[in-house]
This record gives structure tokens, sequence and C-alpha cells, in this order.
């Protein structure tokens, strides 16, 4: 395909980006016109572009979009201030912990740091809600710098990433051709398992624990461990109680769900009958140990509630570390 000016699309760093995303199985871009050369590359890797009215709105739609399917949102922007719209959806994701790529056209780069129309510093700006912000200016590197922005959404705690590339690098020929297979676009890329000897302290806790609990967090989301979490409240006859992130883990409807707890728990809230029960552990737990399995994500601190309570245990089993406390 080429565009006016005889600029031949197969050899830009445009199609390349788009190639690069659908070898990570990218199937659908949230965007409006920008970047121009971008979106005209798409089609013939077969991704579709999903128009927002928006940023702020693409990008929330970007981190739906991961949530329910487990495959990394990409959303692009153009710069200046429609950049800075993608900061509020990107700081969800980043607290949230929702892998989403954000590519972002910069000005051109002779034109840069000479106060070009709607320029900004787009590092500084993402700084503080992205785990990383890249910056593609050399051709050769389309699949380093994409590679690199899946892998870090993806993996450890996923969240943010930011890719931004000046409008004249989509237009310049790739010297190289991809020969990469490698595939980075799922959630979570390194599943962390615990070993035999960790389950079987968990099962040995739970087993002989006078009141146990599960705090079910956003990680059963993350990891699809829904089903697995409603047979283990349903056989073991355990309390399971919610943290926000991990509201619908299990049947609200079903006796043995406590809701909502944290702050949801006031007098006017959703949970406030749960609040009998905190006081009446307060008032036996001299004489009746309580046991809490935590199921969240690396945010959670079981040890908050030791520290509230000297006779409760708490277990941090997470999707992204295999660590048991």
């Amino acid at each position: 395909m080429k565009l006016n000016g005889g600029v031949n699309m197969g050899n830009t760093v445009a199609e390349s980006l788009a190639a690069a995303l659908r070898r990570h199985g990218v199937r659908d871009v949230f965007g409006q016109s920008l970047p121009s050369l971008f979106f005209l590359a798409t089609p013939e890797q077969s991704i579709r572009q999903v128009v927002y009215r928006a940023e702020n709105a693409g990008g929330a739609m970007a981190d739906g979009y991961a949530r329910v399917t487990g495959r990394v949102g990409v959303v692009a922007a153009q710069n200046g201030p429609a950049a800075t719209l993608l900061v509020p959806p990107l700081s969800e994701a980043f607290k949230a912990s929702v892998p989403v790529l954000a590519i972002v056209q910069e000005v051109p780069r002779p034109t840069r740091d000479r106060n070009a129309f709607q320029e900004l510093d787009h590092v500084k700006l993402f700084s503080a809600c992205a785990k990383a912000v890249h910056r593609l200016d050399d051709p050769a590197r389309v699949d380093d710098y994409v590679d690199a922005a899946m892998t870090e959404a993806a993996s450890g705690r996923p969240g943010p990433v930011v890719l931004l590339v000046p409008k004249d690098v989509l237009a310049e020929p790739v010297p190289v051709a991809s020969t990469r297979r490698a595939q980075y676009g799922h959630f979570p890329l390194d599943r962390y398992v615990p070993g035999p000897d960790q389950i079987k302290q968990v099962a040995e806790l739970l087993a002989t624990a006078r009141r146990p609990l599960v705090v079910a967090g956003g990680s059963v989301h993350g990891s699809g461990a829904a089903p697995e979490l409603a047979e283990l409240q349903q056989l073991a006859s355990i309390p399971v109680a919610t943290t926000a992130m991990g509201k619908g883990a299990v049947d609200e409807t079903q006796p043995l769900s406590v809701g909502v707890i944290g702050y949801a728990m006031g007098v006017n809230g959703a949970t406030c009958q749960s609040r009998p029960v905190r006081r009446h552990h307060r008032r036996n737990r001299t004489t009746a140990p309580a046991y809490a399995l935590v199921v969240d994500s690396a945010r959670s601190c079981p040890k908050r509630a030791c520290r509230k309570n000297p006779s409760a245990t708490g277990i941090t089993f997470n999707s992204s570390s295999s660590t048991v406390q």
C-alpha cells in the first residue's frame, strides 16, 4: 500500500508497529485519527480501530478490554492536551494492576524542544501513572520497543506502559524485516505457582482454624480463579469477603458470602452487617485464634490485620507472587 508521495507502507515504522502488535495478539486498538500513519497500516494486519469520543474514554475502554479478555489493552492518542486525557485512565490501570499499552504520537524530531504545536514533555507527564515510558526514535528498533512494552505491561504486577512515537519516525523505512515470533500480549505473563509445601501449609491452616475467613481481591479475577474459589467456599464451608476490586469473585447471595469489606463497612454501608462479626472477633480473640486467607494483589498487607488482632494469622496468596506469609 502506498500513501501520497509514494511512501511504501510495507517498509515503514507504522507498518512494522502494526505488525508487531498483531504478533502479540492485538486485534483491537482504541483511537481516533492519530497517529494517522499507524491507523492506515492496521487494516493490513486485521487490527480493528475502535473509535472513542475522548482520550479519557479510550483509556477506560482499553482498561475494560484488558480485564474482560485477559489481553493487553491498546489505546492510541495524539500529542499535547489530548495525551493529558490519558492520565486518569492510566492512573486507574496503574493502581488496579491492569495492563494497558498507550501509543502516543509526538511532534517530529526536528521540532522537538522548539515549542512546536501542542508539544509537551510526555515522559514527565506519564512517569507517575505508568510502569515505563519509552520513546521510539530508531526505526530499526520497532520490535525491541514493542516487545519491551508488552512484557512490562503484562509481567510482574501488570500495569500501563506508554510508547511515544514521533510523527516523522512513523513514515521512515525499517532497514531489516522482522523475523520474531514471540507473543507477550496476554497476562499474567509470568504466572507464579506456589510449591506443594506452601499449598499444604495453607490447607492445614484452614483445616485447623476455628474461624477461617477468605478475603478475596482483584487478583482472583486477574487469574481467572473465581470458579476455584467458589468451590473452596462450598466444600470447606468457609466465609468469603471481598475487597472492592474483588467484588463478584463469589456469589454474594450465597449464605457464606460476607460481601465487600473495608471502607464499605460503615453504619449505612452495604456490608454493615459484618460489623458485629468484627466486634465478636475482638471480644474473643484471646481464647479463639482466627486465621485469614488473603487472596489479593501485592498491595494487600495481612500483617496490618494481625497488628489489630494479635490472634489472627494472615496468609498472602497472590497471582503475582508465590510467597505465602
